[in-house]
């Protein structure tokens, strides 16, 4: 393959072979933050109820019950809570392995 030429693959979910990190559940208040932070791994939150914000990449996006938030690796974040809102939510942080890995072209 040439430099600079991109190789594309589609890749089907029962592929992935995970490896789950943390599993974590969260409830908290306006007091929550999260300061700015880069984590090497892959994280999905799930909101269930309430609000956030998230910085991602210095973008600002707002979350609420039933979205998902992804992040990739080495990526930089934070979160807050607005005023007088509540904030709850399920994450997993894990790495991602393809069960059957790209070969070189």
């Amino acid at each position: 393959m040439k430099r600079n030429e991109t190789s594309v693959r589609t890749i089907n979910l029962l592929e992935l072979a995970p490896y789950v990190r943390l599993v974590q559940h969260i409830q908290s208040n306006d007091s929550y933050r999260l300061p700015p932070r880069i984590i090497y791994d892959y994280e999905m939150k799930f909101v269930v109820a309430g609000s956030c914000e998230y910085t991602i990449d210095q973008k600002l996006h707002k979350a609420g019950p039933g979205d998902m938030i992804f992040l990739s690796p080495m990526v930089r974040h934070s979160c807050i809570v607005p005023k007088d809102s509540m904030f709850h939510y399920y994450a997993v942080h894990f790495d991602q392995k393809l069960l059957y890995p790209l070969s070189p072209s």
